[in-house]
């Protein structure tokens, strides 16, 4: 069963909790990373995001907000995972963006669901 827009924007939302608890946490265990330097916060902050973001998309098809909903991605394209996983939160990244843009097909599928060839489902109870 596709994931309604409201499911999704929860999981997002939980997402986006989870990760600045992890982000402000880490500054307090690593407070020397403040002082090294533009580019090694720069490139802490990228290794964040993918981290917490791209890679559990790439392995298990779920970050940790969609997983508390029981939302998994569905990748229908012959893409590699670890393409395809940059390339749907690129895509989130547009929908945020774009957000009065956005139109939802029948299924629930969004313009950005159909450009990087993907749904969102919501799993079903065991």
């Amino acid at each position: 069963m596709p994931a309604g827009f409201l499911q999704r924007c929860y999981a997002i939302l939980i997402d986006l909790i989870i990760f600045g608890m992890i982000i402000s946490s880490f500054s307090l265990y690593f407070p020397l990373i403040q002082y090294m330097g533009d580019k090694v916060q720069l490139a802490s902050n990228i290794s964040a995001i993918y981290l917490y973001f791209i890679l559990p998309i790439q392995l298990v098809n779920q970050t940790a907000g969609m997983f508390i909903l029981k939302l998994k991605v569905l990748n229908h394209s012959n893409l590699p995972n670890w393409y395809f996983g940059i390339r749907f939160n690129v895509y989130w990244i547009l929908f945020a963006v774009l957000f009065p843009l956005m139109i939802f097909s029948k299924n629930r599928q969004s313009l950005f669901d159909k450009f990087s060839c993907a749904t969102v489902i919501r799993q079903e109870q065991k």
